[in-house]
């Protein structure tokens, strides 16, 4: 399971004080440094929806989720669907004649 980013660990990195790296952070990217995790995870989980690389369960884990139903919350917040959803969309994008 990857290991939780951590702001004071990121700040201390940055060699600055962690709400400075907060505030700095927000003002550059457009969202808080939380926010920003937790999409790059649910993007990893769907790049693992798409190579079909275990069930939810396993997927969660290994993006860094505390279980299938944490993910879940955050596909539909970020996506508007959950995983199997999501999954079953990507199913049927694939190209013609591509065995699954």
């Amino acid at each position: 399971m990857p290991q939780p980013v951590r702001l004071e660990s990121l700040a201390a990195e940055a060699e600055v004080h962690p709400s400075h790296f907060a505030r700095v952070f927000k003002q550059h990217v457009g969202m808080t440094a939380g926010e920003y995790v937790r999409r790059l995870r649910v993007a990893a989980a769907v790049r693992h929806l798409e190579k079909a690389e275990g069930s939810l369960s396993d997927i969660a884990y290994q993006t860094g989720f505390a279980d299938q139903s944490h993910m879940g919350r955050h596909f539909r917040r970020y996506l508007a669907a959950p995983p199997n959803a999501v999954m079953e969309s990507l199913k049927l994008s694939e190209p013609p004649g591509r065995l699954s």
